[in-house]
């Protein structure tokens, strides 16, 4: 009589409880010595609960997996008690190694879901007869040196990998609130009986707790006029429930940043929006700017674009770069490591602001040269050959205070290079402004 082994999984792990059961298969070295029960063998028409009575009250073992706590134990539970537990029957578990098992498996011996573990369970049911009475069933999944501890160390392997995957933990990094929505008896929208919850971090964005649950008309009125979204959220429902794309919602900014709401999730019951997920994405500011500052006006003349882009781009070094290192070396005392770390993000930045102006269109020296009128060329030149020396003069600052020792005015040194690049600056300035002049604005 073969030894009957009934399989008792949840449904989304069946491919898990297939596995095993081939595998085990695979180690017979002749069929009908093991009998291994799934309920997806199941045949079609069958009646699946007297199916499930009938094997597992037949069965001789009952094995069950375990690879996420997350599973709904209700019908593993069914099933074990439904199987007679005497003394010639026995209950395995195979479960992941950081799970602790349901109360009413706890009681009874497990392995983890490990390779070594997976490969011992195998070995205790094929060569110590742990379902067949202390009979082995084939002694020569114990040899190394045989086929068929190669086989069974496979099967481990594997078997280890898909409880690994059934283990894996999503992580979902969003900023969420939920809206429940409500109407009375004409079907109109309640908005005091709507309800918002959402995530710790989609409820700090709005002002709430973590685990508040607030009204709609609520929070509405909380935000008040000058966030423009929720009314163009409601505006927007009867588009939703016929099934459109969500719209865009404006924008907003707090103390956080700026934030763009946008519409996830939308459930319809019975032509009635029922229920809207809201994420909140940030606007890096920094990120988006060189986009719309890349947009110029359709009309205007190519040169004259890349001109006004570049004109931009010699602004922002000037007070998004400069003037804020320079104010904080010459009036606010920073320390050495703090002004060696200033200089190289100064740098960093000028590289990065010439990154941008080969993406407006300045590939390179001839192409900025370009866009200045012949008259201006010779100062062109001067104040290239300026920038030069002075960006590698601050390129070589924190080997000149080396050179200087402990007693160098560290912050002194900084500003004056600073300094040196905020007049280079003004002449570029100086440079774009005759250049104005002299555009044929007729």
């Amino acid at each position: 009589m073969p030894a009957k082994i009934f399989l008792s999984h949840t449904s989304e792990f069946a491919h898990i409880a297939k596995s095993l059961r081939m595998s085990m298969l695979a180690l017979c070295p002749s069929p009908g010595l093991i009998d291994v029960r799934v309920n997806e063998e199941m045949p079609g028409g069958t009646k699946w609960r007297e199916w499930i009575n009938l094997n597992t009250r037949d069965a001789d073992a009952f094995i069950y997996l375990y690879p996420s706590a997350a599973v709904d134990n209700g019908w593993p539970g069914y099933e074990l008690a439904r199987f007679t537990v005497v003394d010639e029957k026995t209950v395995v578990s195979i479960r992941n190694p950081d799970l602790k098992l349901p109360g009413m498996f706890d009681q009874y011996q497990g392995y983890e879901a490990t390779e070594e573990s997976i490969l011992k369970f195998l070995r205790d049911v094929f060569v110590k007869g742990l379902f067949s009475k202390g009979e082995p069933l084939n002694d020569e999944v114990g040899n190394v040196a045989g086929d068929y501890y190669d086989t069974a160390r496979t099967a481990a392997r594997e078997l280890a990998e898909l409880f690994a995957n059934a283990s894996i933990k999503p992580q979902y990094y969003t900023r969420r609130i939920q809206l429940s929505l409500a109407y009375d008896r004409n079907h109109k929208l309640d908005p005091a009986q709507s309800q918002v919850e959402g995530n710790g971090e989609g409820m700090k964005l709005i002002g709430m707790r973590p685990d508040a649950t607030v009204s709609w008309s609520a929070l509405s009125a909380m935000l008040g006029d000058s966030v423009e979204w929720p009314a163009e959220l409601e505006r927007e429902i009867p588009s939703l429930v016929s099934g459109a794309l969500p719209p865009h919602l404006s924008p907003f900014a707090n103390e956080h940043g700026i934030f763009i709401p946008l519409i996830s999730k939308s459930e319809v019951v019975q032509s009635l929006l029922r229920r809207l997920t809201v994420l909140f994405v940030e606007a890096n500011s920094q990120k988006l700017r060189p986009m719309f500052e890349w947009k110029m006006p359709d009309a205007m003349p190519g040169q004259l674009a890349t001109f006004v882009l570049l004109v931009r781009l010699i602004l922002r070094i000037r007070f998004d770069i400069l003037e804020p290192r320079f104010l904080e070396t010459k009036y606010r005392a920073p320390s050495r490591d703090e002004c060696v770390a200033m200089s190289e993000t100064v740098i960093e930045e000028y590289d990065e602001v010439q990154e941008e102006s080969k993406k407006i269109g300045i590939p390179g020296v001839s192409a900025f040269q370009m866009l200045f009128d012949r008259t201006l060329s010779e100062k062109v030149e001067t104040a290239t050959s300026e920038y030069l020396l002075r960006i590698r003069a601050l390129q070589a600052y924190p080997k000149q205070l080396d050179a200087r020792g402990a007693d160098a005015d560290h912050a002194a040194m900084l500003a004056e290079l600073l300094q040196s690049l905020r007049e280079n600056n003004a002449h570029w300035l100086a440079i774009v402004a005759a250049q104005f002049t002299l555009l044929d604005w007729r």
